[in-house]
This record gives structure tokens, sequence and C-alpha cells, in this order.
């Protein structure tokens, strides 16, 4: 009889409760106020405690992210109701809330639709001043982390790749957006979840794409890509079909830069496009464009049947990437170039490059370096690899007056290749050190670090198809930098760096 009478009071219980516990601890009180704000649902997922709980509740196509929690007057309440915060369907996700009930996690594993079957999607959000705040998340996939969080009115994100020891060695930061107008839609109680990005490939809302390019209502945009900068392809209120980068940082905010109408058949590449923006026909030939003294953005390379890339001062031929030639070229600039007069050969661009006060550092033995003194014969300012393009300023007998970026100095005449000769750049090859990957690294005026600092520079490499040179060195422990795309030029500490050929 016993027996029975338990079964039928179990029975009882079932029928009362208005859900699939996924956690036998939620008071019956929560379940009653869940069953009543949405009858049909059941609780998929709950954690909890000290009167404060997170579930997750569905009728099996529709999930809702609520929060009850108990009021002064001992009564709970739902603090949180949100139907988008979650995935629709049934992918449910683990929930947490920590022991001192600030903060909520809630975390996925795999991807929607079967992508990414072993990655983790946590989000998360934390209370304040008893107000549940802005979600961001973290996407965990092998040795690579994305994250995306409000920082500032902002939307950021960023892509981390780490070694098998866990540690990181590449970040990539992705230009902030402007939240346009989402704030509310980014905080837990209203938070949308398809407003944050899940994959490094992914664009950001429309929303925040014109906010920041500062596109007028009736552009319609054609394509997209957000990373390092934001490149979008676009039909404007004339008519006519452009392109648009858009840089920002925090002393000029966003910086936005327009195409003349394309040519018929040009497209924005957002597929290969990333640093640099990406323009083609796709039939004889496809240009990139680079951000050159953080406000304009200028021919950076050209394809066609060669390859070539073209700096301000410099072409370096694909066809061998480590060949240098020096001289002043025709300003190549977005803004105002047609793209149907670029040059479609290296013969066409050379032809348009003078040379006439450019020299490269030519040694005999490449391996050696050619000395820069203060005076013809005088005190020792630096020593330099071949390669290392110099503007001549003047000719005293044997030695040349030349700039090297900022520097100044003087060099034997004999050492000197006319810049359109071109020689093979022997500069040395060097890395940042894996624990400061990610962080800034200040670039000094002069070999010293009481002197000032020119820039902070973001995982400085060798790469001289990228404008990046390595050059020469100074003192012991110094490396001058050239960065013949923006004109940067100044000295980092050989401390920063894994020892290279130098």
């Amino acid at each position: 009889m016993k027996k029975h009478l338990c079964l039928f009071i179990l029975l009882l219980l079932a029928l009362a409760l208005p859900c699939a516990l996924a956690d036998a601890t939620v008071p019956q009180e929560v379940l009653d106020l869940c069953a009543t704000a949405h009858p049909g649902y059941t609780v998929a997922a709950a954690d909890g405690a000290a009167g404060q709980y997170a579930l997750v509740l569905t009728n099996g196509s529709e999930n809702r992210l609520c929060i009850a929690e108990r009021e002064a007057g001992g009564d709970y309440a739902l603090t949180i109701d949100n139907p988008t915060a979650l995935r629709q369907g049934e992918d449910i996700p683990e929930l947490l809330i920590d022991t001192a009930g600030d903060a909520l996690f809630y975390t996925y594993h795999g991807g929607e639709d079967g992508q990414y079957e072993y990655a983790e999607y946590t989000y998360h959000a934390v209370k304040q001043n008893g107000a549940w705040g802005t979600v961001d998340t973290t996407m965990r996939y092998s040795h690579e982390e994305l994250a995306a969080w409000v920082q500032d009115g902002k939307l950021c994100r960023s892509v981390s790749r780490f070694d098998k020891g866990d540690n990181l060695f590449r970040q990539n930061i992705y230009l902030p957006m402007p939240l346009a107008g989402l704030d509310d839609q980014l905080t837990l109680a209203d938070f949308d979840i398809s407003l944050l990005p899940t994959s490094e490939y992914a664009n950001p809302p429309e929303a925040m794409i014109r906010a920041a390019l500062s596109l007028p209502e009736d552009a319609a945009l054609e394509r997209t890509l957000h990373g390092p900068y934001l490149f979008a392809e676009y039909f404007a209120p004339d008519g006519t079909r452009r392109v648009a980068a858009c840089s920002y940082d925090e002393k000029d905010g966003y910086r936005t830069v327009s195409s003349l109408p394309l040519p018929e058949g040009w497209i924005l590449d957002d597929f290969h496009s990333w640093s640099k923006m990406n323009i083609s026909n796709f039939m004889d030939i496809t240009c990139a464009f680079a951000l050159y003294c953080n406000s304009a953005w200028k021919l950076a390379w050209v394809q066609t049947d060669e390859l070539f890339s073209v700096f301000p001062n410099a072409i370096i031929p694909s066809i061998d990437d480590t060949i240098l030639y020096a001289g002043d070229l025709p300003d190549f600039d977005l803004s105002t170039v047609d793209l149907a007069d670029l040059p479609k050969s290296q013969a066409e661009v050379f032809a348009a490059m003078d040379s006439t006060n450019w020299r490269v550092v030519n040694n005999p033995i490449p391996t050696d370096r050619l000395r820069l003194r203060d005076a013809p014969g005088g005190k020792e300012l630096g020593r330099y690899y071949n390669g290392t393009p110099v503007q001549v300023l003047g000719e005293e007998g044997e030695w040349s007056h030349v700039r090297i970026g900022h520097v100044e100095g003087y060099m034997m005449s004999a050492y000197l290749a006319p810049g359109d000769q071109g020689v093979e750049v022997r500069g040395v090859q060097l890395s940042v050190r894996e624990e400061l990957v990610g962080q800034d690294i200040p670039l000094y005026t002069q070999p010293d670090e009481s002197s000032a600092v020119v820039a902070q520079v973001h995982n400085p490499g060798h790469m001289p198809w990228d404008g990046e040179l390595f050059c020469g060195t100074a003192g012991d422990g110094w490396i001058h930098v050239l960065s013949l795309r923006d004109g940067i030029s100044g000295y980092i500490q050989e401390k920063y760096l894994w020892a290279g050929n130098g």
C-alpha cells in the first residue's frame, strides 16, 4: 500500500511540474513562475542558488533565457525573460551562475547546423548595481580563440592563436565597430545572440557597418569584409558603384576613404582581402590597396601575368620577392586613381619610377653591412644590410650624403647601387618573442631608451614584400626598422625579438 501511495504522490508531482528538470534544486516556486509565464515550455537547463536561478525554457523549437530572482518581499520574479539570447531549435546550452550570483555563463558545444563540432561557444554577462550588463562571447576551437565584447561604446573582437603549449603566438585585432543604436540588444535583458560574430569571417550587423562608413541611407551595400579594417562595395546615391575602406584610431575616430566609380566588371574581392583591400576584374588584373600613414589608402601590389609590390619609393617584383628597386613613384591613391589606368606590368611600373635621387645598399659581400657615419670618415651611426633603400641628398667625393627613413648620414658611394638596378634584400630576419605577441613594442627615434618613441609597433616582423625592413643595426642590441609602406622609421631593441641571422 505504501509503495502504491508513493508512486501516486510521485505521479502527482510529475503532473504538477511544468518541465523536465535539468537541476532538481530549482525551487517549486520558480518552476510555477515559469509555467505561469510560459505555458507549454519545459526547463531544459538550470543553475543557481541563494535566491537566484538561470533557466533555459523550451517548447521544442523556441528557447528562452530566464533569470528568476528573489525580491525583497521574499517572492520570486523573472528579472530576465529573453527569447533572443539563445540559439533556437534543439541546441541547449549549459548554464552556470557563479556562487556570488553576479556572473552568468552559458556554453554551447559545437556551432550551429553541426559546424565546428568540437568548438565551445561561451556567452557571459555580469550583474553590477543590480542590473545585468552587456554580453560577451568567446569561441575556442583547437588552438584558436575568437572573442567579442563591448567596450567604450563599441563592439570589439579578436582572434588569437596558440601553440601546443597554449602560449599565444599570434593575435588579430579587428576594427572596433560603433554600436549604432544596438546598445540595448547587447545587454542581457534584450540581448540578441545574432549580433555577436561566431566565426572570424562573420561580418557585424549592417547598422554598425553603415555607421562606421558614414554611408547615406540611400546607398546600397553590395559586399563587406570586417577585419583589421572595414571594406565595403556599395552603390552610391548617384548610381555609381564604389569601394570604401574604413580605419579607426582613438585620436581621429573613424576615417573612411572611397574610390572613384569602379570600371565595369571590377568588384571588391572580399574573399582575399584582409589587411589590404583587394579589387579585381577577375579577368586579367587584381590590385591591392594598403593604409599609408594612417590616412590614405595607396596601391600595394598588382597581379596580372606578373605580381609586383609597390611602395611610394620602392618596387619589389614578386617573381623574386627579395629584390628591391628604389625610386619615386606616382601617387596611386585609392580616392583619386582610375583603376583602368593602373600599371599592368612591371615594365609599366618601372617606367613610372624616377630613381634619380635613390640608391640601394650593395655590398660585394652580401652578408656584410655598410657603415653609416655622421660625416665622411666620421663616427659610426649604424650598419646596413644589402637591399636597404637610401635617398641621396648630395655627393662629397667618395661619399654620399644619404637619408634612411628619419636618419641622415654618410655612406661610401662605391657600395651603393643605382635605385633602378635592384639588389637582393638581406636584412636581419627576426620576429617578436612569443610572450610579447599581441603587445605593442616601442619604436624609438634613437638607439636609446631615453629618446622619444616614434610609434608602438604591433607584432613587428621581417617581411620585405610587405614593406617592413629590419634594415640595419646600431650600437649594442638595437635594430633599425624601416617601413616602406607608411614611412615609419625607428629603432627597436633586439631583446624583444628572437635571434635571427643578424
